[in-house]
């Protein structure tokens, strides 16, 4: 009897691993709102946010939310040649012009904000997300893995 109770508390907690809790519902219905017609929905809980990987036409997507469904922002993958040329120019006038573009996302915030963000690194230790404004202005520049 011993055994088949450890047997199925290791089937549960084996089962259930991936996921802490369940989504908080008020999160689901916030972005269910906010993007009704998506594809390729899934969760991520963090406890104290939610990350809500999707597709909207074609474009791989990731909105963030509070646990209390409140809506942080949503990053678009994006590539680098398909920035405007205000942005481009911002970064080619920029000190990190010669290093070595990795990753571009465009992120959308409340208020109706957008803001460019380009990964870039000098070398293996050197790397930086550096953000953009629309106008091509560098906002700000974070040191990253």
């Amino acid at each position: 009897m011993a055994r088949i109770l450890v047997l199925a508390l290791l089937l549960v907690s084996l089962h259930s691993f991936g996921q802490v809790r369940e989504v908080p519902t008020v999160v689901k219905d916030a972005f269910a709102k906010q993007y009704p017609a998506v594809d390729s929905v899934t969760y991520e809980d963090n406890l104290v946010s939610v990350q809500v990987n999707f597709l909207s036409e074609g474009k791989k997507m990731v909105a963030a939310y509070t646990n209390k469904g409140k809506w942080k922002d949503t990053q678009e993958a994006s590539d680098y040649e398909s920035l405007n040329e205000e942005i481009k120019k911002g970064f080619d006038k920029s000190k990190y012009a010669e290093w070595k573009i990795l990753e571009t996302k465009i992120i959308h915030r409340p208020g109706n904000v957008t803001q460019y963000r380009i990964k870039v690194e000098k070398n293996n230790i050197q790397k930086k997300h550096l953000f953009f404004n629309k106008t091509g202005r560098l906002l700000d520049d974070s040191i990253t893995l």
